[in-house]
């Protein structure tokens, strides 16, 4: 609208110049007039230039500063930057977040195992103590054990025996062998003092041979070497 405003001004200016001059010429009295259809024609001729203009300005993108383009490039990259940063951090969180919950894991598992080793200690302990109580259970002596035990330290107050010769004292007593001789092993004798011992009432009682004393030890159930023992204890 502004380009046909323009040209049909310029072309009214060149028309209505065109009949100004004629009637100067011609000097016919219309000079005046066509000088104010000039001046309006000029007028509208202006007008329309200027608003050419303006829209050619308008339309025409400035350029921008280079100060603004580098603001917006240093905007751009700090925002490029933090979101990196974000980014960096948020991964970083993850990672950690991972770790914690791997650490909390393996506790756990550290902590199960523990536990079932502590429980499986207790229970070899308990099984272990059940089994020497059993033991000592099938250990505790007998009434009739602990009679013959009684009756055996009664014996070797009284005089000395050998283990053999013992053992067949409590049987006639009317213990069984195994009673025994369970008596005889559990109290605390040195057999080598009872040869001893056992050879002096002899020689009290009557003489004997180096050899003949030491058949008579053996007889009495004492071993060849507690026999001989005995015998050289006493210097025969």
């Amino acid at each position: 609208m502004s380009l046909f405003i323009f040209a049909i001004s310029l072309l009214g200016m060149i028309i209505v110049s065109i009949i100004t001059l004629v009637g100067l010429v011609k000097r016919n009295g219309k000079g005046k007039r066509n000088g104010f259809i000039l001046l309006a024609f000029a007028i509208v001729f202006i007008f329309s230039v200027s608003v050419l203009d303006a829209g050619e300005t308008a339309s025409t993108p400035t350029e921008p500063p280079k100060e603004v383009e580098a603001e917006k490039e240093n905007a751009a990259e700090e925002a490029k930057a933090k979101e990196e940063e974000k980014k960096l951090e948020e991964e970083a969180k993850e990672e950690q977040q991972a770790a914690d919950a791997k650490k909390k894991e393996e506790e756990a598992v550290a902590a199960k195992a523990a536990e079932e080793k502590a429980k499986k200690e207790a229970e070899e302990k308990a099984k272990k103590e059940a089994e020497e109580a059993k033991k000592e259970a099938e250990n505790e002596p007998t009434l009739a054990q602990r009679n013959a035990i009684s009756q055996a330290e009664n014996y070797l107050n009284f005089t000395a025996f050998s283990k053999k010769g013992l053992i067949e004292q409590l049987e006639f007593e009317g213990y069984s062998n195994a009673d025994a001789a369970f008596a005889v092993d559990s109290i605390k004798v040195d057999w080598n003092a009872q040869a001893v011992q056992k050879a002096k009432d002899y020689l009290d009682f009557s003489a004997f041979s180096r050899s003949g004393l030491i058949d008579q030890l053996i007889f009495e159930g004492f071993t060849e070497e507690q026999a001989t023992h005995a015998v050289n204890e006493i210097g025969l």
